[in-house]
């Protein structure tokens, strides 16, 4: 079967050179046929799939999908134009701003009988879905407190990026929020009882650092840190009944050699007293940037279903609505 050929607009952004251009070389079934940045000429590597403008890359014939990683407040504007084109769109997190947006491009895209689908790698990572196997599994009971956290120091140079700019959607919140949330929403979904931010800092009108907490009337807890401010972390700590369930290193962006978690089972001894069984799970790596490409061409063939609809992104984003209505 013919490769679903790709687009790109935005092809100089950071995570399309450094992830999705270097997976999209590799997924099968998957072809880079056109590619196009306002921010200077490409890398060589894809100079010969350059086609000038963003519109030219929605007129190639070839282009069947387009993938986006524009600043946070095009994201829309350019799904509707994908939709318009009849290109089925990959849009980078977070799809929207809120959760009117995020609707209203689910709507539009279904009425041009385009896919629209988010750009959050996280769940095709084996890693990511062996934990969330095991903890929703029941093997160590029922899953009590999920904690997460997704934190970097970021470089702020001249103040000129997107992510420091409060009318682009920047926001360290809008930028690593639903890595945070996901596992808590995997497990339990996206309606919480109650939601609070216990920690925020605000710079030029700019979260800089967030932590939250989304509270369940049966006692569950989820708690998240989003940081443009702290040393580099990325956690997911799953607390159980009779155990718990860690990754701590690249436990949200995958895709390290080293792939592997921790989990941990409380015990009866003998003499009455508590044990520790400790478990450490290898997990065949795989890339989930290239992964998530696969599994979109396929859903564009009809091979396979796109397995997170647009009807979670909405659910999603309105979570996080709740949430920066406390910021």
């Amino acid at each position: 079967m013919k490769p679903v050929g790709f687009g790109v607009i935005g092809a100089r952004s950071f995570i399309a050179e450094a992830a999705v251009l270097p997976a999209l070389a590799r997924a099968q079934g998957c072809e880079l046929v056109a590619a196009s940045s306002r921010s200077g000429e490409l890398d060589p590597r894809w100079a010969s799939t350059s086609v000038g403008s963003y519109d030219d890359v929605l007129e190639h014939p070839d282009v069947e999908a387009v993938y986006l990683p524009l600043p946070n407040h095009l994201h829309l504007e350019w799904i509707k134009r994908c939709a318009a084109a009849g290109k089925h769109v990959l849009c980078e997190k977070p799809l929207a701003l809120n959760a009117a947006e995020a609707q209203l491009a689910a709507d539009i895209c279904d009425a041009a009988g385009v896919i629209c689908a988010e750009a959050w790698m996280t769940p095709f990572h084996k890693r990511w879905q062996f934990m969330m196997l095991h903890a929703s599994s029941g093997d160590l009971g029922p899953v009590q407190t999920v904690n997460t956290a997704f934190t970097f120091d970021l470089d702020v140079g001249d103040g000129t990026n997107y992510r420091l700019n409060p009318g682009m959607g920047g926001g360290a919140f809008y930028d690593v929020g639903i890595y945070c949330l996901g596992p808590a929403v995997k497990l339990w979904g996206a309606e919480p009882d109650t939601v609070e931010v216990i920690e925020l800092n605000v710079v030029d009108s700019t979260d800089r650092t967030v932590t939250f907490n989304l509270g369940w009337n049966d006692g569950r807890n989820a708690y998240g840190t989003c940081s443009f401010e702290r040393a580099e972390q990325q956690l997911i700590d799953i607390t159980c009944e009779e155990g718990s369930i860690r990754a701590s290193h690249t436990a949200h962006t995958g895709g390290d050699h080293n792939c592997e978690f921790s989990w941990e089972r409380t015990t009866d001894t003998d003499d009455e007293t508590e044990g520790l069984e400790v478990n450490v799970v290898p997990i065949p790596n795989n890339d989930p940037y290239q992964t998530m490409l696969e599994r979109f061409g396929a859903a564009i063939r009809s091979e396979r279903a796109w397995p997170r609809p647009m009807k979670d992104v909405v659910a999603m984003t309105k979570l996080m609505d709740r949430i920066r209505a406390e910021m």
